[in-house]
C-alpha cells in the first residue's frame, strides 16, 4: 500500500476548509487521490517546525522498526519504507517548541518577532518571556529553520524515500541571501572566540 505521508501546519492541515469536508478537500487528500494513494496526514495548526520535524522523524522511525504508525484519518497503518512519499509544509521560522516536563508535553510557542498574523507580544497565553527570548533572535530561528529542513532532506534522501518540501505560509524569498549572510557573520564571531 502506498501511502502520502503529510505534516506541516494549519495549512496542510486544512483549517480554513469545512471541518466536515476537510478530510476530502485539503491539497494532500486531492494529491494522494491523484497519485494512488492513502492519504496520512499528520499536520496540525499552529505547528512549529521542531515539530514537524520531530513527528516526521518519530514516524520515520517507527517505520524502520517495522512498526504501525497512526494518523486520526487512518488510525494504526502499516506501510514499508518504500512505499512511502513524504510532503513537508514547513511553518514560520518563528515558531518552536519544548517540552514541559511538569505538564509532560511539547508546548508550540511562537516569538512574536515579525508576526505576519498581527499578533502583539502578550496577546497569547505562552508561558515566560525569558523562554522566548532564550530562543528569540531571528538569525537563530532562521538557522534552526534552515537545520531542519537541511536535516530531514538528508535523512529522508539518504534512505531512498520521495519527498516533497514546501514553504507553507511564511515569505522567505527575499530573507534567504541576508538568512545566509547573517549566519556566516554569526560563525566568524562565534569561531574567534574558541
Amino acid at each position: 500500500m502506498k501511502i502520502l505521508y503529510s505534516n506541516g501546519d494549519s495549512w496542510s492541515f486544512g483549517t480554513d476548509l469545512n471541518p466536515e469536508s476537510r478530510d476530502d478537500n485539503r491539497c494532500s487528500a486531492i494529491l494522494s487521490d491523484k497519485m494512488n494513494m492513502v492519504d496520512f496526514n499528520v499536520a496540525t495548526s499552529g505547528a512549529s517546525n521542531d515539530r514537524i520535524l520531530r513527528t516526521t522523524l518519530r514516524d520515520i522511525c517507527l517505520i524502520k522498526d517495522g512498526k504501525s504508525i497512526w494518523s486520526e484519518g487512518t488510525g494504526d497503518i502499516a506501510v514499508n519504507i518504500e512505499d512511502l512519499y513524504v510532503v513537508i509544509g514547513f511553518s514560520s521560522p518563528t515558531r518552536f517548541e519544548y517540552y514541559n516536563k511538569e505538564l509532560n508535553q511539547w508546548k508550540q510557542m511562537r516569538h512574536d518577532v515579525e508576526d505576519s498574523w498581527g499578533f502583539k507580544p502578550g496577546d497569547r497565553d505562552y508561558d515566560d518571556k525569558l523562554l522566548k527570548d532564550r530562543f528569540g533572535s531571528l538569525q537563530g530561528m532562521y538557522s534552526k529553520w534552515l537545520s531542519n529542513v537541511v536535516s530531514l532532506d538528508h535523512i529522508l534522501t539518504s534512505l531512498n524515500v520521495r519527498h516533497l518540501f514546501f514553504n507553507a505560509f511564511y515569505p522567505m524569498d527575499d530573507k534567504i541571501e541576508k538568512v545566509v549572510e547573517e549566519l556566516q557573520e554569526i560563525d566568524d564571531i562565534t569561531s574567534k572566540r574558541t
